[in-house]
């Protein structure tokens, strides 16, 4: 069952208007004047916007990893040259080779 719609005072009202572009405005206009319509895909639209936004705010697991202290020394070279932290670079390796995209040499 959907939850009533918040009442505002006047002042916060005008504020939420004051803050609308021109499109935003027109948006509204359209749905108090009741001339908007649910498009024929909005369930599955909103189904896909609560998983994406539950993927995105789920938290991540900590993971510790032991290196040489000569590879940490690398890393932390080569996050420093690039201007990230040391996680941060370690980080994206990890994505890069669960994407297939790290290319080793030989």
């Amino acid at each position: 069952m959907n939850e009533p719609i918040k009442q505002y005072s006047d002042e916060e009202w005008q504020k939420i208007m004051d803050g609308l572009d021109e499109e935003e405005r027109e948006i509204l206009d359209a749905m108090e004047r009741g001339e908007l319509k649910r498009s024929a895909d909005a369930d599955e639209m909103n189904a896909m916007a609560r998983i994406a936004a539950r993927n995105t705010l789920r938290r991540s697991e900590r993971v510790s990893l032991r290196v040489s202290s000569a590879d940490l020394s690398h890393i932390k070279w080569l996050a420093a040259k690039r201007g990230v932290p040391c996680g941060t670079l370690l980080y994206e390796i990890v994505q890069k080779y669960m994407a297939g995209r790290l290319i080793e040499k030989t």
